[in-house]
């Protein structure tokens, strides 16, 4: 895996999350694909500085969303177009949320809609950048 991965120790989510939120954003790009595999827990939280039960966390919660399969005896690969039931529920429930807090802060419906298309010509563009179509 060729990625940097920061962590920010003032942020306000937890250095997990963040690792979760980053490699969820590498595969949305396409910078990882379909069955690349990630880098060892060991060998990332030691890059990271980080405990490795930080990275256990951030690749289950990569599992638990459908986007890496993991194995006791291998490293952590990437699946694509795998969503699962629950997975998709809670971003659903996340969206509504993050919706709901746009709306309640006097955005009218085109313009949270305009924010979200906003957000996806961001990822398409690192997509198409970074190679793929």
């Amino acid at each position: 895996m060729d990625l940097q991965i920061l962590i920010e120790t003032d942020a306000e989510a937890p250095a997990w999350a963040q690792v979760r939120d980053q490699l969820t954003a590498a595969i949305a790009s396409g910078r990882l694909r379909e069955g690349d595999r990630l880098e060892s827990v060991r060998g990332l939280a030691s890059a990271l500085g980080v405990s490795p039960a930080t990275i256990v966390r951030a690749y289950e919660a990569l599992r638990e969303d459908g986007l890496i399969s993991t194995a006791a005896t291998a490293r952590a690969t990437v699946v694509v177009g795998r969503w699962p039931e629950p997975a998709r529920r809670s971003w659903e429930a996340a969206l509504e949320r993050v919706l709901a807090g746009a709306l309640a802060h006097g955005l009218d419906r085109e313009q949270a809609l305009a924010l979200c298309a906003a957000g996806a010509d961001r990822v398409l563009g690192a997509r198409t950048a970074g190679g793929e179509a």
